[in-house]
């Protein structure tokens, strides 16, 4: 732990990155497999167990623990990460592993744009130009010349967005402990999923393949949600740690690495050899996020 304590902050942000990209993925993977459930079902019981994780922890510690001194930024942020992960669910679901990882890493060309907006960054003429030449390679993956453009790519990159902005929050949010903002996400989320699982029952115009009720959980599953859960947790808190150990344009460089564990993943436990299209443009966004992450590194 002292080895830990000694590391720079910029290596301490890789690491913890590397680690929330890494538990996002198997995360993904696991609701991919779990096709018995409906995706939001699975996001609500991820949600329930990590709440159930954490509330112990901020027990212990006493009624300040559950207090904020940045109401604003936390609701902006609670209500931003819970759409991002709603459209993270279904997109993984519906997306092979590989194209949906490659369009999701893109996070790493939309957040430089809102840290500009939001947060005076400053970016260069040449920063400028290697952003516009990811987005080019999101278009490659895209591909909505030869290929129809799906919904589950356009709920991709509206929770990107949503991630993006719940990212600029939790820069700005400098004292709640990471048990806390844990504790409010997972709480919206809930009450936010409590409510559909409510009124979708009395609506089934709206019910399809994505808008489903719940479905009652069955025992021999439980692992799996205990592993969702556990997983989430760990992915949460890294990414909470992550995000505050640096500049968001240094830390988002490293969404790279999503593709390759997205990839591997695909191809190991689902049979998914990634397109053309999705190599291609995944490799443009993947060698933009790299000089991004570099001139960080100079700076």
């Amino acid at each position: 732990m002292k080895i830990f304590q000694n590391l720079s902050p910029k290596t301490k942000g890789i690491l913890w990155i590397l680690s929330t990209k890494f538990s996002f993925v198997v995360m993904m993977s696991i609701v991919k497999e779990s096709l018995a459930y409906p995706s939001l079902q699975m996001n609500f019981i991820r949600s329930f167990l990590v709440m159930a994780a954490v509330l112990p922890i901020l027990m212990k510690r006493g009624r300040q623990a559950f207090l904020t001194k940045w109401p604003l930024y936390q609701l902006i942020r609670v209500v931003l990460g819970a759409m991002a992960m709603i459209s993270f669910f279904y997109a993984y679901r519906m997306l092979p592993m590989a194209k949906a990882s490659a369009l999701n890493f893109s996070f790493a060309l939309v957040l430089p744009l809102l840290a500009i907006l939001f947060l005076k960054e400053k970016v260069t003429w040449q920063r400028w130009g290697v952003i516009l030449v990811g987005y080019i390679g999101m278009w490659i993956v895209i591909d909505p010349v030869f290929d129809r453009f799906d919904l589950a790519e356009g709920i991709m990159l509206f929770g990107v967005v949503c991630l993006a902005g719940d990212s600029l929050q939790v820069k700005k949010i400098k004292t709640d402990s990471p048990y806390t903002m844990m504790f409010y996400s997972a709480c919206t989320t809930l009450v936010l999923l409590g409510l559909y699982f409510l009124i979708i029952p009395h609506c089934p115009n709206l019910q399809n393949d994505f808008l489903m009720p719940w479905k009652p959980l069955e025992v021999e599953h439980i692992p799996i949600f205990l592993s969702l859960g556990g997983i989430a947790f760990f992915g949460q808190y890294s990414y909470v740690q992550a995000y505050r150990q640096n500049r968001l344009n240094f830390v988002a460089g490293f969404d790279y690495i999503k593709l390759v564990f997205g990839t591997i993943i695909g191809l190991i436990f689902f049979g998914e050899i990634p397109g053309i299209d999705t190599l291609l443009g995944g490799f443009v966004i993947l060698g933009c996020s790299y000089i991004l992450a570099r001139q960080e590194v100079k700076e």
